[in-house]
């Protein structure tokens, strides 16, 4: 740890610029240029970094220099893993020539690798899984969670902390102790015999009421169906118990639910459900531990290595390889780590034993941005190693944002992380250059509904480009929580006139690729009618485009027959007869498009460039399937291609131009910044939780094996779709479980708002959803109430007036503009 300069660098501070100067003085010093190795979180980042420090050596005469970066070790994490694997392979035991699976291929290949596995433990967890309803039942919004994909999540985090069999079952343990704890005594006297008492009586008390009451039916409706099921013999979901003790119906009923109700509120401590969570818990680590040797086995056979067997295969031959750990030695003599935070605890591990050899890293990162938790990366793992290092520097001047913004978020960041120093947090404006100015506005969005407020939020983004003439749609951001709201924002933009980029829906519902598909599903068969109907139907190129239905309804032969010999559709059939045989699918696509003259088509249609993007990544999607293919040592054929296509999830790409509004997600646009930023869903709340997949970490860190000690925490939710059960909420009110997972789910919002309100340059929206009532209104603020000093008060109260008015941050007043828009 000696070795490691650790670099804090705050928002908009320069940190790309830092890591290439810190590259540089290194060269200075007589260090060969081929000597850096230089990791990031992304291949653009990968590619800015070494076109930048290219640029600088180019500059100062260092043409050998600058030419050696490229034989340097620069990129992601899997890239420069994958780069020495292909070098080293001999000693890793591996093929020079590396195949190796991308995130997508990885979760593919995974899927049909341990398909045995999950196909042994569906015998015995899938009675339980319905019990608990985690059985992947359902559609839609309506769909219950999958035990399989527990598996998957448990898998993934022992692969990205090298976990063995002996920690999975620790953890099984450890997890199953911890809720058994939550829940408490399973000592409920013969319960299924109260129920098959009790719930009889209470459905028959309810019918003979006959009540015409909503609350009495209601109840009736809940208890009846479940009658029905003991009938058939069915056991309950214990959803159906928490049911049970929420039964309301009206005063003339209450008597006769009430020993049903009782019955309900003492689940907890039911027997079957402690045996349920049990076998769950201890059969999902079994499932993963079985599942893992099935899938590394797999790879093994097929000559196959995803990206954290990348990672693992350098960490191992650095701790069991003289030669390779001399190797790297004499080649690496200066490592340098960007955006350290969003590390994944494998790759923490192999800097620190890069480092122990090497002895020469910085790091450079900000923890207030280390907001990809979900990705794998491990906030409290990362800061119990950073807290460590003792050579640190902070980056303290803003070269983003102007003097109000940097202001207010001063104001607001030092008090919320008020457990890190000042010097990391606040930010001032760097000498000599024009920073002055900025504005802050706060919009009341009025509304009952979620499309009332997008409605609003749109009058707001016209009344700004309006007022502010320098402004266009493209220096805009809009900043939303989730996908779905960024779709739901950009399509409101886009009714008004105002051009949007944000990721739509599902790719293969795209008009112009079902038209796409439709004409090369006839390119390959000429009988499927169904693909004729489509192209006819979605192409107005076609003469009877405007009358299909009527035709095909009135005589489906003829128009059949009618159809295809237009020359549209001959001009398929022609392409097919000639290159069918030589075609790769990718090939079919473009001639059958080509026949159609989809081209052309679409760019007659409404928003062609957006089409034509879509276009672009159907092509993309064949090329991958072809990749694929390959990879896997089998046949591209279209008849496979449009099975898989069939299960594509892949999403529509966002527009990107200077003509249109961003709509993005708050992830989305980390390391991204705009002229203007306004952020929404400051009303959502957060619900951190004990249930679900998570990391427990060691409470002693050996930083020689960063990963010892380390445990998987899995809690399945028992009761459903019913999310809130009073006698479970209060025993989690002190579970330190419990408490850990709401605290790290607060500090995660936190750092997630503090991303946001650093991606302005000139001007910050904060649009803040107020709910109309008949006769008031109310401020919703739940994400913003996050921001909390160190006494729990909130720092932030937006309730105001409109009006240009000050704020108060602790003592700080910041000026913001207050509006409502209605």
């Amino acid at each position: 740890m000696n070795g490691i300069k650790l670099i804090n660098a705050g928002a908009g501070t320069g940190k790309t610029f830092h890591l290439v100067g810190e590259a540089l003085s290194a060269l200075d010093t007589g260090l060969p240029a081929d000597g850096l190795l230089i990791t990031t979180f992304t291949h653009r980042a990968a590619t800015d970094i070494r076109q930048r420090l290219r640029r600088a050596l180019f500059a100062s005469g260092k043409t050998d220099a600058a030419q050696a970066v490229l034989g340097g070790l620069v990129g992601t994490v899997n890239s420069v893993c994958h780069r020495l694997l292909c070098e080293y392979a001999m000693e890793a035991g591996l093929s020079p020539r590396l195949q190796v699976l991308d995130e997508q291929e990885s979760s593919d290949l995974f899927r049909i690798a341990t398909a045995e596995a999950l196909e042994q433990h569906a015998v015995r967890l899938e009675p339980v899984a319905r019990r608990l309803e985690r059985d992947g039942g359902g559609s839609g919004h309506a769909r219950r969670p999958d035990w399989r994909d527990d598996v998957m999540a448990v898998v993934s985090l022992a692969r990205s902390n090298l976990m063995n069999e002996a920690q999975l079952r620790q953890s099984a343990q450890q997890s199953w102790q911890g809720l058994a704890k939550a829940l408490g005594s399973a000592d409920m006297a013969s319960p299924d015999q109260q129920l098959d008492t009790i719930l009889p009586e209470t459905v028959s008390a309810l019918l003979n009421l006959r009540s015409t009451k909503k609350a009495t039916q209601e109840a009736l409706r809940v208890v009846q169906p479940c009658l029905n099921r003991v009938h058939r013999g069915e056991a309950l979901a214990w959803t159906e118990w928490v049911r049970f003790a929420k039964l309301t119906p009206a005063k003339e009923g209450r008597h006769w639910v009430a020993p049903l109700k009782a019955l309900g509120e003492q689940v907890l401590s039911h027997p079957g459900l402690h045996e349920d969570l049990q076998t769950l818990i201890h059969g999902i680590f079994d499932c993963a531990t079985q599942a893992l040797d099935l899938y590394q086995d797999y790879k093994r056979r097929h000559g196959l290595v995803d990206f954290i067997d990348q990672e693992n295969l350098i960490l191992s031959m650095m701790e069991q390889h003289a030669d390779f750990r001399e190797a790297i030695h004499a080649r690496v003599q200066q490592i340098l780590v960007d955006e350290f935070q969003d590390t994944s605890p494998i790759q923490l591990a192999l800097f620190l034993a890069l480092d122990n050899r090497v002895g020469r890293s910085v790091w450079v990162g900000d923890p207030k941005q280390a907001i990809y938790g979900f990705r794998g990366a491990d906030y409290p793992l990362m800061d119990q190693i950073t807290t460590q290092v003792r050579q640190t520097q902070s980056l303290t001047t803003s070269w983003r944002s102007r003097a109000r913004l940097v202001d207010f978020c001063n104001a607001v960041f030092t008090r919320v992380f008020h457990e890190r120093s000042a010097e990391d947090i606040s930010l001032d404006l760097p000498p000599g250059k024009d920073a002055e100015g900025g504005w802050l506005e706060a919009w009341h969005l009025h509304g009952r509904s979620g499309n009332e407020a997008n409605r609003a939020l749109v009058k707001g983004i016209v009344q700004l480009l309006e007022q502010r003439p320098e402004l266009q749609p493209g220096d805009l951001a809009v900043l939303c929580f989730q996908n779905s709201h960024c779709q739901s924002v950009a399509a409101a933009l886009e009714a008004a006139g105002i051009p949007a980029s944000a990721q739509q829906g599902r790719l293969m519902e795209a008009t112009e690729c079902r038209l796409a598909l439709a004409a090369l599903r006839y390119w390959q068969d000429a009988g499927d009618t169904l693909a004729l109907a489509e192209i006819v139907a979605l192409s107005r190129q076609h003469p009877a485009n405007a009358s299909w239905l009527e035709a095909l309804i009135t005589d489906d032969a003829r128009a059949l027959d009618h159809w295809r010999r237009d020359p549209l559709i001959q001009a398929l059939e022609d392409s097919r007869s000639r290159w069918a045989v030589k075609a790769s699918p990718t090939d079919a696509l473009l001639m059958a498009m080509e026949a159609i003259h989809l081209i052309p088509t679409v760019q007659a249609w409404h928003r062609p460039l957006r089409r034509m993007a879509n276009l672009d990544a159907l092509r993309g999607c064949f090329l991958a399937y072809e990749a694929r293919c390959r990879l896997y040592h089998r046949p591209a054929t279209l008849a496979g291609l449009i099975r898989h296509l069939q299960r594509d999830e892949t999403r529509q790409p966002p527009l990107q131009g200077d003509q249109s509004v961003q709509v993005i997600t708050y992830h989305g646009a980390k390391g991204l910044e705009w002229p203007v930023v306004i952020l929404t869903d400051l009303d959502r709340e957060i619900s951190g939780s004990g249930f679900g997949v998570s990391m427990a970490a060691s409470t002693e860190l050996d930083l020689n094996h960063p990963l010892a000690g380390r445990t998987i925490h899995y809690w399945p939710w028992p009761f459903g779709t019913q999310q809130r059960f009073a006698p479970l909420e209060q025993r989690l009110s002190s579970h330190p479980e419990h408490r850990e997972a709401i605290d790290r789910a607060g500090d995660e919002a936190r750092r997630l708002l503090y991303v946001g309100m650093t991606r302005a340059r000139d001007g910050m929206i904060l649009a803040l959803r107020r709910q109309v009532c008949k006769s008031s209104s109310k401020l919703n603020t739940r994400w913003l109430d996050e921001l909390v000093d160190e006494k729990g008060i909130a720092v932030l109260d937006l309730d105001l007036e409109p009006g240009e008015q000050p704020v108060t941050i602790g003592n700080t007043p910041i000026p913001i503009n207050v509006k409502h828009l209605i």
